[in-house]
């Protein structure tokens, strides 16, 4: 099962992740908690399927936890692309709790106050060396940028193309070449592939990119496409027959 693109959100975060059906729920909330700073015992986990909806059905209830037992794995969710999860704190004494404060209206902080404060998300990103506080993080940020920058002077829209998986070989047609503002920076390589091996239709949200069936568009990083002569795959010959 292909991964899919989701929103994670909280009351102190929000940003664009992708997530495997085929990871279990205990490893699912433990990456929540590295994103939202909430640990797994106190996660209430909202399932919003249309991201910008006020509608949303609770996955996981932290009062009940063996509710859900019988999820084993992420695919017993429901996720789809793009859908909003929203994890809630259920720990009345959590210091992630101290950095909001709704009842005082027009409540402000200045930058370095704020970087001042040992109780913030800010300063647990950076205990753990997460984000832009990873030493490693702005090299390979650079370096990915240059091999997809080498990668797409190689390409052209109409060109045909593989994408190598560990389950195998996705091969299509390139639809689309450019940035995407819904994306991370950098270009983007929108793939039409033969087979329904895609995450789209070739539209991401509202925004269509290119036109396609449904999960036989995908957007990839243009140094994981290979361009050359690779025609259809014929999935009915026999791989033994000489």
């Amino acid at each position: 099962m292909s991964d899919i693109s989701i929103y994670v959100t909280s009351d102190l975060t929000s940003s664009e992740r992708k997530v495997s059906p085929q990871w279990s729920l205990k490893y699912f909330q433990e990456r929540l908690e590295l994103i939202t700073g909430i640990p797994v015992k106190f996660q209430t986990i909202q399932l919003y399927a249309i991201s910008n909806s006020d509608k949303f059905d609770v996955l996981i209830d932290s009062s009940t936890p063996e509710a859900y037992k019988a999820n084993t794995d992420v695919s017993s969710l429901g996720l789809k692309p793009f859908c909003r999860i929203n994890v809630e704190d259920s720990n009345p004494d959590s210091d992630l709790k101290d950095l909001i404060d709704s009842e005082v209206k027009g409540f402000e902080m200045t930058e370095e106050e704020y970087q001042k404060r040992n109780n913030t998300v800010l300063k647990w990103k950076q205990d753990n060396k997460l984000g832009r506080f990873n030493p490693d993080a702005v090299q390979e940020k650079q370096q990915r940028s240059q091999e997809d920058a080498q990668a797409v002077e190689t390409m052209k829209v109409g060109d045909r193309c593989r994408v190598m998986r560990i389950q195998g070989e996705r091969r299509g047609t390139i639809r689309f070449i450019g940035e995407i503002s819904q994306l991370d920076d950098g270009y983007w390589v929108g793939i039409e592939f033969d087979e329904p091996a895609g995450k789209n239709n070739g539209s991401i949200g509202d925004q269509s990119f290119f036109q396609c069936k449904p999960k036989h568009g995908s957007f990839v990083r243009p140094a994981k496409v290979e361009v050359g002569d690779y025609p259809e795959l014929d999935l009915f010959s026999d791989d033994e027959e000489l």
